[in-house]
């Protein structure tokens, strides 16, 4: 008789075993569309990544000029007080 046969597998001829339910392979253009949705995807991370980056340096810049600001407008309001 043999082993026993896991559940959603079936004898074949000669004994051997094979899936109950048949695979389904992807067509190559199926495949073609997968590796383009990574491809899309990766731009669009790598876009969105280098646009954050510049707007943090641009955030960063604007923050350190106006406390440069505020520190010269101290300074002067320091000296005028002498």
């Amino acid at each position: 008789m043999g082993p026993p046969v896991p559940d959603g597998v079936v004898k074949a001829a000669q004994g051997a075993l094979e899936p109950a339910v048949p695979v389904v392979l992807p067509s190559p253009s199926a495949a073609k569309e997968t590796t383009l949705d990574k491809i899309n995807s990766l731009v669009v991370n790598s876009v969105v990544s280098l646009l954050s980056k510049f707007t943090e340096q641009i955030n960063n810049q604007t923050l350190h000029f106006f406390r440069l600001n505020e520190l010269k407008k101290k300074r002067a309001n320091k000296c005028n007080h002498c």
